[in-house]
């Protein structure tokens, strides 16, 4: 993988991996369609691998409840673990950038 890509996709998941750090009621997302929602409303998250959310053409899927959990509802993919930040990653750099799965 490139550098530059490399340090997208690392900058990519440690900005996911901060997103769904352990629950706290203060952070608060916003998503147009589902409108707020904050980490500690994790146990009401759609069913597992309903779309979430996507970004240029990528969905990002939720992960029921597990959610928040840092474990999958699902099972092991192509790309890691689903429906987890770093599969979402490793997805996305693949699908827009055409690289491989780094495991």
């Amino acid at each position: 993988m490139p550098a530059t890509l490399r340090s997208r996709a690392v900058l990519l998941a440690l900005a996911l991996q901060a997103a769904s750090a352990a629950p706290t009621s203060d952070l608060v997302y916003r998503d147009e369609e589902l409108g707020n929602f904050t980490t500690a409303s994790c146990a009401d998250a759609p069913s597992c691998g309903t779309a979430m959310s996507s970004y240029a053409g990528v969905s990002a899927f939720s992960n029921g409840a597990e959610q928040c959990t840092g474990s999958s509802c699902s099972s092991y993919g192509t790309y890691g673990s689903q429906y987890q930040c770093v599969e979402l990653a490793q997805r996305f750099f693949a699908k827009k950038y055409g690289t491989t799965p780094i495991w």
